[in-house]
Parts: structure tokens; sequence; C-alpha cells
């Protein structure tokens, strides 16, 4: 909020520090908007209406341009941008044309969405600065985007996979990507932060998971395993604690297959904790 941007981006709203923002979609998406600024253009690929709808009259209050990001391939207009996903590649249309043929280099279905949301920001920018090969910046740079902790594999027998989903909203965006994988086991390592919800994000995974390893990360905000523990087992899920994380990795590993996957998962923390020079010496 002390900065003047040249577009402001609400990707999507979750119920997420609830304690904090609200306990609500609305409330949430009220606290969000306050980064709309007035004649700035706002991007957003919020889909839940109760959430956009506050977006929207915070928009039309402040007399900001409400661009809407969606799946499709209609032509693109001053209010829409649209994304298709198109096998290995995806196209994106904005109102500073199309792109075709391109490749993000995180993974991930609902990295499009943010890679649409993050063209749609950039593209104008371009354009105002007498840029002309747009088209070839967007594509180097959503090509070479890297986030570790993102989807990432940092094993291949059994398949060990880090992502930094840490509620809900994000667990449900992460599970088609693990199922699509998904030939034998799942081992699901969690460790998560105070102030996310433990149960919402454990019933995402319920029936998918065989085994919940719940660990914890060395943050003093850390949600404690045992809190992990009895949601899961409140939900039915087979669950454990082994509250290191690098420990909780190295017996999942351990006891899983080569087919299997281990998810480590929950909190960026947790992943920063799991110390990758011992699981390649074990």
């Amino acid at each position: 909020n002390v900065v003047a941007p040249i577009s402001t981006v609400i990707t999507n709203v979750g119920l997420d520090h609830v304690h904090i923002l609200g306990d609500t979609e609305e409330k949430i998406a009220f606290e969000k908007a306050g980064i709309i600024k007035m004649g700035i253009p706002c991007i957003t690929a919020v889909d839940h209406l109760g959430a956009l709808n506050v977006i929207k009259r915070r928009a039309q209050e402040v007399g900001s341009p409400l661009i809407r990001v969606s799946e499709g391939v209609e032509d693109p207009d001053e209010s829409h941008i649209y994304w298709h996903n198109e096998n290995n590649d995806f196209s994106i249309g904005t109102k500073m044309g199309m792109f075709h043929g391109l490749k993000c280099g995180l993974p991930g279905r609902y990295q499009i969405i943010n890679a649409a949301c993050a063209t749609g920001a950039v593209a104008p920018f371009l354009k105002n600065h007498n840029i002309t090969e747009i088209d070839s910046f967007v594509r180097a740079g959503l090509a070479s985007v890297h986030l570790p902790g993102r989807l990432e594999t940092i094993c291949n027998s059994p398949l060990v996979i880090l992502d930094g989903a840490h509620n809900g909203i994000a667990a449900q965006s992460l599970l088609p990507e693990i199922v699509k994988r998904k030939t034998g086991k799942l081992f699901l390592i969690i460790g998560m932060s105070e102030g996310h919800d433990p149960d919402e994000f454990l019933r995402v995974f319920a029936k998918s998971t065989d085994k919940v390893l719940c660990t914890e990360a060395k943050w003093h905000r850390r949600l404690p395993a045992q809190a992990l523990y009895d949601n899961a087992k409140n939900i039915g899920m087979n669950a454990t604690i082994v509250s290191d994380p690098t420990d909780a990795v190295k017996n999942a590993m351990a006891e899983a297959s080569p087919e299997d996957i281990v998810l480590v998962t929950g909190s960026f923390y947790v992943i920063g904790d799991v110390d990758r020079a011992k699981l390649s010496t074990s």
C-alpha cells in the first residue's frame, strides 16, 4: 500500500489467517482488495462469487478497471484475459495480443492461471516503455521462472516432491497434480504454521493418502506435530509423528516402494528444514 503500482493482481482468495483477515472468503477478499488503487487496473482470477463481488465493488468505488482472468478461447478485451491449455503448452490472450505456445518453468496447471495474471500485468508495462518484443519477453520470462519448493522433485525412486502449499485452496490445486503422477501409495509428510487450518488441508488429501507423517518446522510459529496428528486421526487417516522433517522424509523413503510418492507439504518452513544432503547420503 505504500507503492504506486502500474497494476495490481489478486490471484485467488481462500480461507487463510482467519484470525486476522476474517472467517469468510468475502471478509478476506475485502482485506485483499485494499491493494486496489484509484485508476490503476486490477487483474484477478478469483472464482469465488462472493469474494469476486467484494473485489468488484472496491474496484468501482475507486475507479479501477477490473480485468478478469478466465479459461477460454474467446477474444480478449479491456476487461478479460483468457488462457487455454494446449497439451504440453498453453496460450494467453490479453488486450496486448495473443501469446501462443507458451511454457512455464513451474509445473502445475494452476501455474497457467498465475502466468495469465502476470502476463496481463506486465504486457502494458512493456508496451508503455516502447519495448516492441513483448512476445519474446513474456515467453522467456515464463519459461525461466523457478521457485524451489513448488512441485519440486528431489528424488525419482521413490518420487519425492516438495510443495509449499499451506491452506485448503492450495491443497485443492496440489492434489490433482499429485494424483496424476501417482501409481502406487502416497506418503504425506505435513508440517504447518500457526494460523492455518490443518483440518481443511488434510480433508483434501484424506482419500488419496496411505500414510501421514506429521512433522514440524524449527520456526517458532510452527504448529505442533501433535496437533496435526490429532487432526489426522480424527478424520480417520493413518498417521504417525516424526518431529524432524528430514527424519520424516528418510522414514517415508525407507518404507516406500519405487512406484510410490513421498509428498512434503504444508509450509515452506518445513520444506526449508529438509536437509537434502542427508537424504542423498542415506
